[in-house]
């Protein structure tokens, strides 16, 4: 069985055995739902850069989901885009680490590049959630 293969099988059962266990700590502390999503989606995309030939998708992908989370929690929008970014850097440093044949030739620093488009999407959010939060009227009067 080949490195590749191997490293597949055991991040795509990793982000299985995730689920059952994201949904007993819902249960638990249903809070914790955007902390759960991000970090999945940033294994996720991690995941799909090592073998992604172009950058485009997996950085869309940080940009679209860090500003649909700073959108929804924006107090908390750096966590967001760290939780989200730093994946890709470390699938790299993985990939390095035991030997993986890429499409490409890994490069961690410049792959912490992918932290920029997760910072500007959660803050893009955060822009965005203040602007409709200071656009809505503050009361409402009832015409009767």
């Amino acid at each position: 069985m080949s490195a590749q293969l191997l490293f597949t099988i055991i991040v795509f059962n990793a982000l299985v055995l995730f689920l059952p266990i994201a949904a007993i700590i819902l249960w638990l502390k249903p809070d914790a739902w955007l902390p759960l999503l991000t970090g999945f989606l940033g294994v996720l995309i991690g995941w799909m850069q090592l073998y992604s030939n172009e950058p485009q998708l997996p950085m869309l992908l940080l940009l679209a989901f860090g500003f649909f989370a700073g959108y929804a929690k924006p107090q908390y929008a750096w966590v967001w885009a760290l939780l989200l970014g730093i994946w890709v850097p470390l699938a790299e440093f993985t990939a390095l680490a035991i030997g993986l044949k890429l499409a490409y030739r890994p490069d961690i620093l410049a792959s912490c590049v992918a932290l920029v488009p997760a910072f500007i999407g959660a803050y893009a959010g955060v822009a965005v959630q203040w602007a409709a939060t200071r656009t809505q009227p503050s009361s409402k009067m009832d015409m009767k």
